[in-house]
């Protein structure tokens, strides 16, 4: 059983893909879901070298009607006994523990939990107007600030459903933190980012816009 896996859905994120693969392996994930959901160069053949390492599952995943939301619910069936946890994030947004470099380890602090909620850095183009050389987190470094909406990592075993792309219902009795262990039963809650924060690299250059 893996401890620490990754679910997202993708199309057509050839050009950042493997730099966003590559980043949550270094970040302590251990492995990652990516669904499919009808690339023109399917994310199968870009990852082929990683998927026949056995380090990421794609799943060829067509769904036109709430596709993430049905990808994410998929995932949590499916991987229910396959991870202690799930982090639910798109490819645009990039995981990083603060408080400790690899993220198992902080994950360790919130097992009581059924979920932790880490709030979204929001980055602009910073003035690309053609796709930079050298990749996301090398080209974008201006924040745009903190924002309110999180994003979850969950324990399966307690989470029951997503209700958006950014937060899930839970078991009785359960319920997903803040790393201030303070319960976000929603999509958004008071910005804070000690210890973990999802950069999102919304706008990139005006090409990728």
């Amino acid at each position: 059983m893996y401890y620490a896996c990754i679910c997202a859905i993708a199309k057509d994120e050839t050009p950042h893909l493997r730099e966003w693969v590559l980043h949550h392996f270094s970040a302590g994930f251990e492995h990652i879901v990516l669904y499919d959901n009808g690339s023109v160069e399917p994310v199968s053949r870009t990852l082929s070298d990683l998927a026949a390492a056995g380090l990421v599952t794609v799943i060829d995943f067509p769904v036109r009607e709430a596709p993430q939301l049905s990808a994410y619910f998929h995932c949590l069936r499916t991987w229910k006994d396959r991870s202690r946890w799930l982090a639910f994030i798109d490819i645009d947004e990039f995981v990083l523990p603060l408080a400790r470099h690899d993220v198992r380890e902080l994950l360790e602090d919130y097992e009581a939990f059924a979920g932790l909620a880490a709030h979204w850095m929001i980055f602009g183009s910073d003035g690309h107007l053609r796709r930079p050389a050298a990749g996301v987190t090398g080209s974008y470094t201006r924040s745009l600030g903190l924002h309110h909406h999180v994003k979850s990592l969950v324990q399966p075993r307690w989470t029951l459903k997503p209700v958006s792309p950014h937060h899930f219902a839970y078991a009785e009795g359960r319920f997903c933190v803040n790393e201030d262990r303070v319960p976000v039963p929603a999509a958004s809650s008071y910005p804070v980012a000690e210890k973990i924060r999802i950069n999102h690299y919304f706008y990139k250059s005006q090409q990728d816009f």
